[in-house]
């Protein structure tokens, strides 16, 4: 699980800085860091540097301490960023496979859309007929209408029997 935040980061998280700009703030302090490290390294390789014997000791017993204080966090800071990468490695593969579903989903009219498509589509085919051959559709649809009344008529009769 990850460990929590500090205060400092809490706060300069509270500051409104977007999750994208506080990474780069992170990676950009671990290359300040490298840098000053390396810094140091140069310093502590120049023997000049060291005036006398008791001070060489009470330095290098203080950065003996701080260093390895540094390797821990770095140690804490290197499992925070894998526990991130692993996490938005995570999420970057749930919101593509979402994207993926909702291409793949239909989504079908509503109902009253499809009435509309097929009365208008019969609607186009009966104005077809009508202009082709007028006599012909007049005489089957009266013929239908007419059938339709009596099978209206008899179901209204058998239900309110």
């Amino acid at each position: 699980c990850s460990p929590t935040p500090t205060t400092l980061a809490m706060d300069t998280y509270r500051q409104r800085m977007t999750p994208v700009d506080l990474v780069q703030r992170v990676g950009q302090t671990t290359k300040d860091m490298e840098a000053g490290l390396k810094y140091l390294r140069d310093q502590l390789d120049d023997p000049t540097k060291f005036a006398e014997v008791g001070q060489d000791a009470i330095i290098l017993s203080g950065l003996h301490a701080h260093t390895a204080d540094s390797l821990k966090h770095i140690k804490n800071l290197y499992d925070e960023t894998k526990y991130l990468k692993s996490y938005l490695e995570k999420l970057e593969a749930k919101a593509h496979y979402d994207v993926v579903m909702r291409r793949v989903q239909h989504r079908h009219p509503p109902w009253y859309r499809r009435i509309l498509f097929v009365a208008g589509v019969t609607g186009a085919i009966l104005y077809g007929w009508y202009k082709y051959d007028p006599e012909e559709c007049t005489s089957r649809l009266t013929t239908w209408g007419t059938k339709g009344q009596e099978l209206l008529a008899s179901a209204y009769l058998y239900l309110s029997a």
